[in-house]
């Protein structure tokens, strides 16, 4: 839960152990709380992506995402936060549509939906080759006015 002036805006995944090589951080809004569908709403109001890929820091046994704490979105509303973990340096190749050292950036909605795509075939590896490449985890990050 974050709400404007009274919390500093962290984002971190607790419980992980080892520095990865990178993390993608990305914000779904949920439209329903709105009154509509994620359809209903343009790219940049349903999807929302920190700088990927980002070089989390471990502080007090978390793992922030971000450098500096900041609010990532102003404006009120419930968002699912999804992020990949990388491992494996040579992942990145397989995973970022940008290629295999990307500089820090915003992926756009063509990119992103590859960036799915391949996070899904990554995850789903049938011949494990890229077992333990990628950790993807969930959370609920919402803001009030």
């Amino acid at each position: 839960m974050f709400e404007a002036g009274k919390h500093k805006g962290q984002l971190a995944v607790i419980g992980v152990r080892g520095l990865p090589v990178g993390a993608y951080t990305l914000f779904t809004r949920d439209a329903a709380p709105i009154g509509k569908h994620v359809w209903d709403l343009s790219w940049g109001e349903a999807v929302m992506w920190l700088p990927a890929p980002t070089m989390p820091k471990f502080s007090d046994g978390r793992l922030l995402l971000l450098p500096q704490a900041e609010p990532v979105q102003p404006a009120a509303g419930r968002f699912i936060v999804t992020c990949a973990l990388v491992w494996q340096k040579d992942a990145i190749a397989r995973l970022d549509p940008r290629g295999g050292a990307p500089p820090p950036g915003i992926l756009d909605e063509q990119k992103t939906s590859r960036f799915l795509t391949n996070l899904r075939r990554l995850t789903e590896d049938k011949f494990k080759k890229w077992q333990d490449a990628v950790t993807v985890s969930r959370a609920e990050y919402i803001v009030k006015a």
